[in-house]
């Protein structure tokens, strides 16, 4: 039996908790959700703080609110299993 689209979610985001774990990452976000065969990809985003060296202007943003980092995290669809997880620009 296939698993539903809150089911998926709900997998990936505890996938991403785990994965993680003792890493300081915020503000997890669902951005998006797709599915393509027997897969769900559920794009995932949080920030991280950016380092405190960070002193260019265009980054100055990025030091007071932390670098978001987007993920797109693969499941299967049958077992909600994680397959994969990868790096996107969002």
């Amino acid at each position: 039996m296939e698993i539903k689209i809150k089911d998926a979610v709900a997998s990936a985001l505890k996938y991403m908790r785990e994965l993680y774990e003792g890493q300081d990452i915020q503000d997890l976000m669902l951005e998006e959700v797709a599915r393509a065969g027997d897969f769900w990809h559920i794009t995932i985003s949080f920030t991280r703080p950016a380092p405190a060296r960070t002193v260019a202007l265009q980054d100055v943003f990025k030091t007071v609110m932390g670098e978001r980092v987007y993920k797109v995290v693969e499941i299967n669809a049958m077992t909600g299993e994680l397959i994969g997880l990868r790096i996107t620009n969002g």
